[in-house]
């Protein structure tokens, strides 16, 4: 094949691949092999290039007209260095310079792969049944196989298990999974009737779905354990064009004569319109919800441009290798531009993006794992580190205040413990996490001590979650929906659920009362009611845009984006969106006026990464799979940061910067140091609970007391604080006279108790001195000190932590 060309027969459009081939007698073995691939598109040069081997390695590297390079059209370059004597790479080195070795077994199957100093090791049975994958972490899965040499078990590290039954024609009848103690977790069954079609799927709990089937072999019916039934009919190139739901209602499809979905029509009559070229790309998309949208493609069928139903046109830009580049909006401020190939690792692989917001930018190790991502928004910059093990398992994540959060790995790769590490400390936050058998957390323990435990039927329906005080008990019915949580703590916050035929939610009991929900055939709300609101909800003719909700009105942009929620006095919201059709602004307008609330930033994947609230701005970081790792406001200082346990939220991370009351300046005068003086007698005594080596007791005498000179700088205020050793014989009515600049004062305590501590008797200006009287009986004068505070110092950063114990709203305690 010279060319291949694609013409769409309305409007004569065409693309055109051309393939060059080697030709001619200088060398034999290059004669027919591939020389150049030149795509279709004419506005770059999408040329791909292959060379080849002239001679014969002298070691058998390589042999004349074996695959030496693939250039794409951007230059960059996979290298095939070596290959075995039946022609199988053994050595393969890609654009970044990261090389790829194999081995492999005698019979040619591959036994080893490794990529940066990783292997991955492949076991095999005799007749060539791949028996064991070994991942660079050492973390394993064995398959094992029946005489028919058809799959019948799984195993991991630590022999959990799943074995399946076949019959006669090798399809699965039953899957059991099993723990390292061999007991059943988890088993599901299937029948099937002659032709291998599944009749009936059995979970865990026995519940059967049943399935019925046309002549040609499309699927009819759907009859599940509800005893609700789903149809579908088929037109007579079997193509699926009506289903039928348990409530009867008709969801209608039509295709045109290259088998393209055309039209939708929903339950309510409402149709959605689909239109496409003659080289089958959307070209149109007539919704009831969101108007009509058009779409422009280059030769290559990437989309180069998107015009909305409020005349907003979004044009696209790709590269040579069809990878995105530019988002190009009318409002110039949120375009989006991707960059690629840039630095160590970088080739094949985005590096940059810029957008409303400011740029990321992304680094990779040589296997390609992500390992940061330096986020700027509106001029701070927020850094994300990650670190993997052999096996590409995140292991590590360094936040942006600097926190690193360790995860501890398990000899199956999944993760047992969770730690937190700030200034050098380190403190768990999860530990001693297990898991069902190929399935879900099942147990551990909170950094505070708490423990998450929970059980699961056969079907891996959640049966019972304890966590500190938390004890819920589920039910469900038949299909796996819940229907009760039984609280083990007061009954009064039970809860129970309903739903209608089509499992929309139709009635909730608890503590909240009674809450019951309608719905139209389209799965609309039409109402919802709790004993003291009855709240019914509108919705535009011939569409699903609510237009009503109990007193307010929403009015909305042809696109279907909701520009207000007014009541009957024209007070409410406004929100405004921008050329990316993403909510902008938020307004508040009463009586007085409209007030802004709130405006908002997103990145180019629509991530929103800032929010201005009240005046405040608060920056949003994101993690690899999309989710929330951090709020910060101010700049580099955290507000919240998250930690996840395999997706679940398991502790927030809350700091903010305070000031730390400054250290007290003492000045300390113990018995006998210059300024003390004494009338009467005041014996010196031994006592655990002095300050210094002795202190001093005076008998019941009218005149005894004992003095303490200060004559402090009538400047400043001072704090007074005194000591005594207590006894049960000792006076319980002792007075201590402060003389000072605004004359003198009184204080009373007991001496039978508080002894061995400093005790305060307040703040004075200009104190000349302090005296403690033993008239009333038995009296201990041991030391005194006077201070005030020091200067204050810088403000601290002070961190606290809430773990996400595990009820229905996540709630951090």
């Amino acid at each position: 094949m010279l060319t291949r060309t694609e013409t769409d027969t309305v409007s004569l459009d065409s693309r055109t691949w051309t393939y060059t081939y080697f030709e001619g007698p200088s060398i034999a073995e290059l004669i027919g092999k591939v020389e150049t691939i030149d795509g279709p598109r004419t506005d770059v040069s999408d040329i791909t290039t292959y060379a080849y081997y002239t001679s014969d390695d002298p070691g058998l590297k390589f042999l004349k007209g074996d695959l030496h390079t693939i250039t794409n059209a951007l230059g960059h370059v996979t290298e095939y260095l070596e290959y075995d004597g039946n022609g199988r790479p053994l050595k393969i080195r890609e654009a970044n310079n990261v090389d790829t070795s194999m081995t492999y077994h005698a019979r040619g199957w591959i036994e080893t792969r490794t990529n940066d100093g990783q292997t991955t090791t492949f076991s095999y049975d005799n007749v060539g049944n791949l028996t064991r994958v070994t991942q660079p972490d050492v973390s394993f899965t064995d398959y094992e196989y029946d005489d028919a040499h058809r799959l019948d078990a799984i195993a991991d590290n630590f022999n959990n298990r799943i074995e399946y039954t076949l019959d006669a024609a090798g399809n699965r009848t039953v899957e059991s999974t099993y723990n390292d103690s061999a007991q059943l977790r988890r088993t599901m069954s299937r029948t099937y009737d002659q032709l291998s079609r599944l009749q009936k799927l059995i979970d865990g709990n026995l519940d059967e779905t049943t399935y019925g089937y046309d002549n040609n072999g499309n699927r009819t019916s759907a009859l599940d354990a509800n005893t609700n039934t789903t149809s579908f009919e088929y037109d007579p190139l079997d193509r699926l064009v009506k289903t039928i739901d348990a409530t009867l209602g008709e969801t209608l499809m039509g295709y045109d004569d290259r088998d393209n979905l055309v039209t939708v029509t929903d339950s309510l009559g409402n149709i959605t319109t689909y239109t496409y070229d003659g080289l089958d790309n959307q070209v149109e998309l007539d919704s009831p919800d969101t108007g009509i949208t058009l779409y422009e493609y280059d030769d290559a069928g990437n989309r180069t441009a998107a015009t909305d139903a409020r005349s907003v046109r979004v044009e696209y830009s790709y590269d040579a290798l069809n990878r995105l580049t530019l988002v190009d909006y009318p409002d110039n401020a949120l375009d989006v531009t991707f960059t690629y190939d840039v630095g160590t690792n970088g080739k094949g692989r985005l590096t940059s993006m810029s957008d409303a917001a400011g740029t990321e930018t992304y680094s990779y190790d040589a296997r390609g794992n992500l390992l940061s991502v330096s986020r700027d928004i509106n001029g701070t910059n927020y850094k994300t580190s990650y670190a993997y093990n052999g096996a590409d398992r995140p292991t590590q994540i360094t936040y942006p205040s600097g926190m690193v959060v360790d995860y501890t790995l398990d000899a199956a790769g999944r993760v047992t413990a969770v730690d937190k590490t700030v200034n050098a400390v380190t403190e768990n936050l999860v530990t001693g996490v297990t898991y069902e058998p190929f399935g879900p957390v099942s147990d551990f323990t909170f950094g505070n001590g708490l423990t998450m435990s929970a059980t699961f039927d056969q079907d891996y329906e959640l049966d019972n979650l304890q966590s500190g005080s938390l004890d819920w008990i589920f039910g469900y019915d038949d299909v796996g929906n819940i229907t009760l949580i039984d609280d083990q703590e007061p009954a009064s916050i039970d809860q129970s659920f309903t739903y209608d035929t089509l499992y929309r939610l139709d009635t909730a009991n608890g503590a909240y009362g009674t809450e019951d929900f309608d719905y139209d055939a389209n799965g609309n709300r039409t109402r919802y009611q709790n004993g003291i609101v009855d709240d019914p909800y509108s919705y535009e003719p011939q569409s699903s845009r609510l237009a009503t909700q109990n007193g307010w009105s929403f009015n909305r942009d042809p696109a279907g984006n909701r520009l207000d929620k007014l009541n009957g006095l024209g007070h409410g919201q406004l929100y405004a969106y921008g050329d990316h059709n993403r909510l902008a602004q938020v307004t508040d307008r009463d009586g007085t006026g409209d007030t802004v609330v709130g405006t908002y930033t997103y990145d180019g994947r629509g991530q929103r990464v800032a929010k201005t609230a009240d005046g405040v701005t608060t920056h949003f970081i994101y993690g690899l799979n999309g989710e929330l790792l951090g709020e910060y406001v101010g700049g580099s200082t955290p507000d919240v940061e998250y930690v996840f346990l395999n997706g679940q939220p398991v502790a927030v991370i809350s700091s903010e910067w305070v000031t730390v009351p400054p250290p007290m300046l003492w000045t300390y005068v113990d018995n006998d140091d210059p300024g003390t003086s004494s009338v009467g007698t005041w014996n010196s005594k031994t006592d655990a609970q002095t300050y210094g080596p002795d202190h001093r007791l005076g008998n019941k005498n009218a005149t005894a007391t004992y003095r303490w000179t200060l004559n402090t700088s009538p400047c400043c205020g001072e704090s007074v604080e005194v000591r005594w050793v207590d006894h049960n014989s000792y006076s319980s009515n002792v007075d201590y006279t402060i003389v000072h600049d605004g004359g003198s004062s009184v204080v009373n305590v007991s001496h039978k108790a508080g002894g061995g501590q400093w005790t305060s008797i307040g703040g004075y200006f200009g104190i000349q001195y302090v005296e403690v009287s033993a008239a009333n009986g038995k009296t201990s004068a041991d030391a005194l000190r006077w201070g005030h505070p020091a200067n204050p110092g810088p403000p601290q950063l002070v961190e606290s932590v809430n773990f996400i114990h595990t009820d229905h709203l996540g709630t951090p305690r």
